[in-house]
């Protein structure tokens, strides 16, 4: 249970003060760049929400509750040199805390710049290995190979016109994702954030 008090924390926040506060849907791409593996293409969505500091002036606080796709590709070769790929598939859920700052160029355009930290919940993952007839495959990485807790620090910035707005985020976790036999593996690293999201 104690792994679900930060997002009900953050729900119960939204729902204070909700004349200065405007919510927002995003969905995007999350590509991670982890240490010494190969890159992972995944996706995000969620909810996100912006208070303003001041009604009317240029700095805010903002917060997300996203469902956050990582992972990594290794290249493995058997004996006799042919290669094969081991990829790890994981899903989080994340919630950011951001100070922003948002700068209007007219009165339907802005643009924004946001930063703070992170703190992510491991909800599922799996991993695939296929070498000949033979399959290795984890239907739960979180079971005894993964941390079941992630967090680190995210910057984005973006542009806004009307209700629509586009971003480009950079994130890098402080924790080492793996444990128990995989403890070898690596894969922390950074992230590439590209979203788009709607104010309603």
């Amino acid at each position: 249970m104690r792994y679900w008090l930060f997002p009900l924390i953050f729900i119960q926040c939204l729902c204070i003060n909700a004349q200065t506060l405007n919510m927002a849907a995003t969905i995007g791409l999350s590509i991670s760049h982890p240490k010494d593996l190969e890159p992972f293409w995944g996706n995000e969505a969620g909810i996100k929400g912006e208070y303003m500091f001041i009604p009317n002036k240029d700095f805010y606080f903002s917060s997300a509750l996203s469902i956050v796709n990582k992972g990594w590709n290794m290249n493995i070769f058997d004996l006799g040199g042919k290669q094969h790929k081991w990829e790890c598939d994981v899903f989080y859920l994340e919630v950011p805390l951001y100070v922003g700052y948002k700068h209007e160029l007219s009165n339907s355009t802005n643009i924004f710049f946001e930063l703070g930290p992170y703190l992510a919940i491991g909800l599922w993952g799996h991993s695939r290995l296929n070498i000949g007839e033979e399959s290795f495959n984890n239907k739960n990485v979180f079971l005894n190979d993964y941390r079941r807790i992630d967090s680190g620090g995210r910057i984005n910035a973006g542009f806004g016109f009307r209700q629509w707005s586009w971003s480009l985020g950079y994130s890098h976790n402080i924790i080492k994702p793996t444990k128990g036999e995989w403890e070898m593996i690596n894969p922390q690293g950074s992230s590439w954030h590209l979203n788009i999201s709607y104010i309603f």
